[in-house]
């Protein structure tokens, strides 16, 4: 999926050159890898655990910090209930559902998201770094 549809799409958007990719934390994303491929296209700019130790750049991304990323608070829950609310009966229906809703989260929604981001960076800033999941944002 990076080197088919995600690097492809970003290129096409002016989204790589000079730009960080965050990897999240989960093992199947952190193989040597996909690392590689990563770092062919964001070399030095990448902030994923373990990778700063396989390739000697970037910046590791150490567990349970706090995780300012839009799409781990709100985005993948708000898409899991709206996806499975219908019967999925194949993986190909399965990727129709997730485009098809992903199409039709409202405006006012992102807006709603991103406000949230920025609460949750301001809180970042004000606990120096510290986690912030024991307030309420």
């Amino acid at each position: 999926m990076l080197e088919n549809e995600f690097i492809p799409a970003a290129q096409g958007m002016d989204c790589v050159e000079g730009w960080w990719f965050m990897q999240d934390g989960a093992r199947p994303h952190r193989t040597a890898e996909v690392f590689r491929l990563l770092d062919e296209h964001f070399p030095g700019r990448i902030i994923g655990l373990d990778y700063e130790s396989q390739f000697g750049g970037g910046m590791d991304w150490p567990p349970y910090s706090p995780d300012l990323n839009p799409c781990d608070f709100f985005l993948w829950g708000y898409l899991k209930d709206a996806i499975y609310k219908n019967q999925i009966a194949s993986k190909e229906d399965l990727r129709a559902e997730i485009i098809r809703q992903c199409r039709e989260i409202p405006r006012e929604t992102f807006k709603k998201v991103i406000g949230g981001f920025q609460r949750r960076l301001a809180a970042v800033i004000d606990q120096e770094g510290m986690h912030v999941e024991k307030f309420h944002l």
